[in-house]
This record gives structure tokens, C-alpha cells and sequence, in this order.
């Protein structure tokens, strides 16, 4: 009779773990007010099936749309993605991309940022080629403190056969990777030993190489006129030191936390109660 009991309480418990929450009525009461962070939470429950909400992903396409249309940058980030990769089940559209893009990146977006300069850098997608774009992009990427803005320009200056430059951000790259994940950044290091030099920060010991670590500036970069056009994007006052937090990698889904937070509490309402039923 016991095992009996247990199991119907991690069924009911479970039903309501993964069952419609009070969460999810509410995203879709304020998604529907016209709130846009709400909209991109609530696209994100369509998008993985979430909150009792099942999975559709052409109404995840369709709040995210609404939720971007009002300037959220998780659901810009979202649809640039989507219409890149064709991820979503939407068809790939390069115009669509560039523009979620742009928004992105002028957004604040440290990773957009540099994917814009690199299109300006390479001439892709529609961009055409543009060194002082490129700068102006990559510049204000590396004021974020992303890794891979740092490898960009080094890739950059080496494909210009600026050999002092190429050097000086390929190990820059090097150390801001092996300070922020403790290895090497493999790439940088074959690119520095193309040049015919060898350089390894991980030969120093990672306390110490923390100890003494100082960010890169950027004003060594230097651009050929002003921006054509685009948004002014804030930077972060860069003074060389590694205490500002770095843009990284993708923050992770916004609805995981109160979901497992919700389901618990609704599952501990149920185990109470059963166990209130067997006492009587």
C-alpha cells in the first residue's frame, strides 16, 4: 500500500511540476497587455514547450517578432539566430538576419557586435567590405570584453600583414582566454606560431597569471573617419583593469529557474495533502 501511495504522489507531483502554472497564465496575461519582456518569456514557452504551454514554434516566431518589434534584445538575439541558421523551422533569410543584426549589435550585443564587424571586415552577407567599419565594430566588441573580438582583429591585422599588430592581439586573445577559462586558446596559438612565434600563457601559473592579469585597451585601434550612420553604442569605460564582468556566452533560458521553483512548490502541495489523506 505504501509503494502505491509513493507512486501516486510522483504522479500527482509530476503532473503539476510539468502541468500549466500560474507562471504561464500570467506570461500570457501580460504578453497579451503588450508587455515585451513578458512576449519574448512567453515566445521562449512556445518555442521549448514550457509552463504548460505546448510546444509551437510558429507562435514562438510570432512573440518573439512582437517582443523584438518593441526593442527586446533576448528575442532580437533569437530571431537573428533563427533566420541565420534556419533554426525555429523558419526558411534562412539573409535580409531578415541583417537586420535582427544590426538591432543586436546596436543593442549592446558584445557577440553581435563583433559578428557585424566581421561582416564588414569579410564583405558577407550584403555588407560591403569596410576596414574602418570593421574597427569601429570590433572596437567597441572588445570594450565588452569578448574573447573573440580580441581573435577577430588579430585575424584582421594578419590578413593586412600588419605582423606587429597581428602579434600583440593574437596574444592578447591568448591571455584574456586562458584568464578567463584557464587553457589555451588553440587557434590564436597555431596563428602566433604561423608568424614564427611561440607563446603559451598557460606555462605560467594560473594564480599568478590572475594576479597580474591587466584587460587590453583599445586605443591602439585606430579608424580612418566616424561612424557611417550606425547607432552609437554605450562602451564600457576600458581602463586595463579584469574586474568589469566579460559578455560571453549566451545567458541561459530565462524560464528554467521560476519553472523548476514553481514546480516544486506545487509538488510539495500535493505531497501535503496526501500525506494529510492517508492520516485521516
Amino acid at each position: 500500500m505504501k509503494k502505491v501511495v509513493l507512486c501516486l504522489m510522483f504522479i500527482c507531483a509530476s503532473v503539476l511540476v510539468w502541468g500549466q502554472t500560474d507562471r504561464g497564465k500570467d506570461l500570457l496575461q501580460k504578453a497579451n497587455a503588450g508587455n515585451a519582456t513578458a512576449q519574448g518569456e512567453l515566445a521562449e514557452c512556445y518555442e521549448f514547450g514550457d509552463e504548460g504551454i505546448a510546444k509551437d514554434l510558429k507562435q514562438a516566431v510570432s512573440w518573439y517578432t512582437k517582443a523584438a518589434d518593441q526593442g527586446d534584445m533576448f528575442s532580437i538575439t533569437k530571431l537573428a539566430l533563427a533566420y541565420k541558421e534556419g533554426r525555429l523551422d523558419v526558411t534562412v533569410d539573409e535580409q531578415k538576419y541583417v537586420n535582427y543584426l544590426k538591432k543586436a549589435a546596436e543593442g549592446g550585443s558584445a557577440e553581435h557586435m563583433t559578428d557585424l564587424a566581421v561582416c564588414y571586415r569579410d564583405g558577407k552577407y550584403g555588407f560591403q567590405q569596410d576596414d574602418n567599419q570593421f574597427l569601429t565594430w570590433i572596437k567597441k566588441a572588445i570594450d565588452t570584453k569578448f574573447s573573440k573580438a580580441l581573435y577577430e582583429v588579430a585575424y584582421y591585422y594578419k590578413g593586412k600583414n600588419n605582423r606587429d599588430d597581428a602579434v600583440k592581439w593574437y596574444k592578447e586573445c591568448a591571455d584574456y582566454y586562458y584568464f578567463l577559462y584557464g587553457k589555451k586558446h588553440a587557434d590564436a596559438i597555431k596563428d602566433l606560431q604561423q608568424l614564427g612565434v611561440s607563446y603559451d600563457p598557460t606555462t605560467v601559473d594560473g594564480v599568478t597569471f590572475r594576479a597580474n592579469y591587466k584587460y587590453p585597451s583599445t586605443s591602439s585601434i585606430k579608424t580612418t573617419g566616424a561612424d557611417s550612420g550606425t547607432t552609437a553604442v554605450t562602451e564600457s569605460n576600458n581602463t586595463g583593469s579584469s574586474s568589469a564582468a566579460p559578455q560571453q556566452e549566451a545567458s541561459p533560458k530565462k524560464a528554467d529557474k521560476a519553472k523548476i521553483i514553481n514546480g516544486l512548490k506545487e509538488a510539495d502541495k500535493v505531497v501535503k495533502g496526501i500525506k494529510n489523506l492517508i492520516k485521516k
